[in-house]
């Protein structure tokens, strides 16, 4: 009982561990134009298009709104980013079109779907820290990405697990807590 108690906390960990990729959102261009996308390629209609002047940030896409498109939020570190959590408007969406003010330091949080969901549905969550100086460059300082979770914590690695994860390690834990009583008698 033990034994299977043991293997059953290590799937669920390697479950939520494994869908992690750091450094999946990408940026590149220079002068005030920019290109923002999250790997792997398969989100190939997910490339959004920055534009940014007059200390704002401004966000386009010429494909339009496409089912597999990724949705982009105004986060902060910390925050759990999660479906819940989106559905309460605990993050601003950052629409296209609108602008942002730029800061020195700044979050975005990203949404997608690996699956054919339907519009709208996600199942990967992560985030991308920008840098801002003015007169400079914006530049992508680090990325996450857990890809088939539940969620993920701004501005970390930490992933949070799916709630059939959740459910697996729960009761991995009360079965080690029945075990353990049941020895003690």
């Amino acid at each position: 009982m033990r034994k299977i108690i043991t293997i059953a906390t290590l799937l669920a960990c390697n479950i939520v561990n494994a869908s992690l990729m750091t450094d999946a959102v990408r940026l590149s261009g220079v002068g005030g134009s920019y290109d923002l996308w999250l790997e792997p390629q398969s989100y190939g209609d997910s490339v959004i298009f920055l534009s940014v002047a007059d200390l704002a940030m401004t966000m386009t896409h010429e494909g339009g709104a496409l089912p597999h498109q990724a949705d982009w939020y105004v986060v902060n570190v910390d925050d759990e980013f999660t479906p819940e959590n989106i559905s309460l408007d605990m993050f601003s969406p950052y629409e296209m079109g609108s602008s942002i003010p730029l800061a020195p330091s700044f979050y975005l949080g990203v949404t997608a779907s690996t699956l054919d969901l339907g519009y709208g549905a996600r199942n990967s969550f992560g985030w991308a820290k920008f840098g801002y100086e003015l007169g400079g460059e914006l530049t992508l300082q680090e990325s996450a990405v857990a890809y088939e979770s539940g969620g993920i914590e701004i501005g970390t690695h930490n992933v949070i697990p799916e709630p059939s994860s959740a459910l697996l390690m729960l009761v991995a834990g009360a079965g080690g807590w029945m075990f353990r009583r049941k020895l003690r008698r």
